[in-house]
């Protein structure tokens, strides 16, 4: 288990780390976060969060002014950030606590840890998926019978954001337009397999929520290959001219949508 080193030591290897190379981002680094034996520094387990290891975020400097004000308040606010966001990377099948998080970062350093847990649970960088608080927090985290919130849409960000506020003690109820869930997410029997609408390839796994989730659910994930076959319905090979032609055509499709102004009121869908 790590243990937290003074404040200023560990903001000097902070600097010393950031005067190195960036966390990188190549596929053979991401490869190594498919690996369950991944062994995560400090630094990794904010990067797997999509926090930058180094410095305090435009929110976290609004949300902890008191920790913005000076370089050395700084450093300890970003170790302690740091430290619980490896101790979740480590281990995402358990909820983790304030307690579990002060056995890894010394005692005088014990009453910053509650605060800065709840801002990396409430925002979902720790304890997300499929994770339930112990007994010891359930009351702690919210009386159950004060609060209600309805959610609208059972996509999948609904049905999480739904389960995450049942995880925190609310009562929640969601409404969906469809008579299905899953929204986007949707599989349909045709062809003889089942075939993927949406949804069926996870991009990047840094700060994606769905890497957490997927180790709760042992499930596996398979990196795709640079080259990759496209069938037909009939079952064969889309000729490689087509393909090409295809993906101009749909290159060309998002240049023209990217001139859409954000501001517009036009839909795209129904």
């Amino acid at each position: 288990r790590p243990n937290m080193a003074e404040p200023n030591a560990s903001g000097r290897r902070l600097r010393e780390r950031n005067t190195r190379a960036a966390v990188s981002y190549e596929d053979a680094d991401l490869d190594r976060f498919l690996d369950d034996r991944v062994d995560a520094s400090v630094e990794e387990g904010a990067s797997a969060a999509g926090l930058d290891p180094y410095y305090m975020s435009e929110e976290e400097l609004a949300l902890f002014p008191e920790y913005a004000c000076d370089e050395k308040r700084s450093e300890e606010f970003l170790s302690i950030r740091n430290t619980i966001l490896q101790a979740w990377h480590l281990n995402t099948q358990r909820w983790l606590t304030v307690r579990a998080c002060q056995r890894d970062i010394q005692n005088k350093f014990h009453s910053h840890i509650p605060k800065i847990h709840a801002f990396l649970q409430r925002h979902g960088f720790i304890n997300l998926g499929f994770v339930s608080p112990p007994s010891s927090c359930q009351d702690a985290l919210v009386d159950k019978k004060s609060i209600s919130v309805v959610v609208v849409g059972a996509g999948m960000s609904g049905l999480m954001a739904a389960f995450q506020l049942q995880q925190f003690g609310y009562a929640v109820r969601v409404l969906e337009a469809r008579d299905r869930p899953g929204g986007r997410v949707h599989t349909v029997l045709n062809f003889g397999g089942a075939i993927d609408l949406g949804a069926s390839v996870i991009t990047g796994l840094f700060g994606n929520p769905l890497k957490p989730i997927c180790n709760q659910l042992n499930t596996r994930l398979h990196a795709l290959k640079p080259a990759c076959l496209l069938y037909d319905a009939d079952g064969t090979a889309v000729p490689e001219d087509v393909d090409q032609e295809i993906e101009q055509l749909f290159n060309k499709i998002l240049e023209e949508t990217s001139k859409i102004p954000e501001s517009t009121e036009t839909s795209l869908g129904r």
